[in-house]
């Protein structure tokens, strides 16, 4: 009698220990359905909502991603890409480089739109409407690092399309503009650069072309002042754009 006890007291522990480990199973299933399958209140990321190109009442949805980029001094830069401002081709920074909201907007890799500085717990947007930064080139923290080290910032930037195909690229008109090292005094250079070239640690040499004569400028960047130095009549094929950070 005794042993028919124990072995019913043994198969009711191993019955409770069964359903314990079944609670527990079903539990963690749960837990992991309410925490990937939607149930966990995500905050909503950044976003611009525009209008379709073709259909004004038709919204579509542009997300902004924000990601640490460097620190110069005493300013940590932040670059801000989009999903309506993309990029074909990041690594070799061609003029595939892109803007469309034609139908809907690409799923490329985002390009630079803009940049946010954030000094001394301030933060700052270098334009206040993002763009294509083409090209760029940042101050260094170590303005011996290399030869053609600067402290100011230098950006290559499609603002339009003004060639009506409707992208952003390297094929439309490229300004270029220079910021102090923080992103403050924004200052426009030129609406239509067509080749650049760092030749010290303040000045640089551009050019604009008007597609029979390319003129050449310096800028040194102690005096502000833009000096024209040449103009050339020639015929020439694609930007030349020479631009590292």
């Amino acid at each position: 009698m005794e042993n028919r006890f124990i072995e019913t007291v043994k198969k009711i522990d191993a019955v409770l220990i069964l359903v314990a480990c079944v609670a527990v199973i079903i539990f963690l299933i749960v837990s992991a359905f309410s925490m990937f399958g939607g149930g966990w209140y995500e905050e909503p990321p950044n976003q611009i909502i525009v209008a379709d190109s073709n259909d004004p009442d038709e919204k579509v949805e542009v997300k902004e991603t924000v990601t640490f980029y460097k620190s110069v001094k005493d300013v940590y830069v932040f670059s801000v890409s989009s999903t309506a401002i993309n990029s074909d081709d990041l690594v070799e920074m061609t003029a595939e480089s892109g803007f469309s909201m034609k139908n809907s907007v690409k799923s490329f890799n985002s390009a630079v739109a803009n940049f946010i500085f954030v000094k001394d717990g301030v933060q700052k947007r270098l334009f206040d409407k993002n763009a294509l930064i083409y090209k760029y080139s940042l101050a260094n923290a170590d303005e011996n690092a290399y030869p053609l080290s600067h402290d100011f910032n230098i950006y290559a930037v499609v603002n339009q399309d003004t060639n009506g195909d409707q992208l952003l690229n390297g094929m439309d008109n490229v300004s270029l503009y220079v910021s102090e090292y923080d992103g403050t005094g924004l200052q426009q250079i030129s609406s239509s650069m067509f080749s650049f070239d760092i030749v010290s640690k303040n000045e640089f040499v551009f050019s604009e072309y008007d597609g029979t004569k390319e003129t050449f400028y310096r800028f040194n960047r102690e005096t502000g002042k833009k000096v024209m130095l040449t103009s050339v009549s020639q015929e020439v094929e694609e930007k030349r754009i020479a631009m590292y950070d």
